[in-house]
């Protein structure tokens, strides 16, 4: 893979085939040659993160894409043995949330190195698949499964943020209208007082 290749921001009117063969297609080469990989969607919360990595029924994301190529490769080399591991995670606010794991053990994850001096997030999921065994089917499960699962949760939790900010704002809202009204009856009083003077 070129080294010395920038990313770039894509227009809104590519499509995420774009975004993958241009993005996506070198690392997976570089995968299949035994490096790791890393592809990192970055932008603002519903700006389309994950349905470019993830996709619709319609229209695949960049991870179902990847790992249908990588299995079609492993399939060119029935000699060689491959492990593929993948990790699906959100950094949102400085914290690692892990995207594999169920809601239940969720926890922010802790960056640390193992005994070869390698980079680990300490206690993450993997979807994990080795040689023959592997199966491009049921690693796709596992991640849309988790990414179903997590897309609801935070539907949920950005539907109770927004009922409890409609709270806040009707709130705000009532107290000013008793301001006024106090005001209103402060103003009248004292014009009241004047006329009577």
């Amino acid at each position: 893979m070129d080294r010395d290749r920038k990313n770039r921001v894509f227009h809104s009117n590519e499509t995420t085939k774009n975004v993958y063969e241009e993005i996506a297609v070198p690392i997976i080469n570089s995968a299949i040659q035994g490096y790791n990989g890393t592809i990192f969607a970055y932008g603002q919360t519903a700006s389309g993160k994950t349905h470019t990595m993830m996709g619709s029924e319609d229209c695949l994301g960049v991870i179902p894409r990847a790992i249908h190529d990588i299995f079609q490769r492993i399939k060119k080399f029935p000699e060689r043995e491959f492990l593929l591991r993948v990790s699906y995670m959100e950094i949102y606010n400085e914290t690692i949330t892990d995207l594999l794991c169920n809601a239940q053990k969720m926890k922010p994850l802790i960056i640390r190195e193992d005994i070869n001096n390698l980079v680990d997030l300490a206690g993450s999921e993997r979807a994990a698949q080795t040689g023959a065994e592997a199966s491009f089917d049921e690693t796709l499960t596992t991640l849309q499964v988790n990414t179903k699962t997590r897309a609801q949760e935070m539907e949920k939790d950005q539907l109770a943020q927004l009922l409890d900010e409609k709270d806040l704002l009707q709130k705000v809202q009532d107290e000013k209208i008793q301001n006024l009204k106090r005001m209103l009856v402060t103003s009248s009083s004292i014009a009241l007082q004047q006329e009577l003077k």
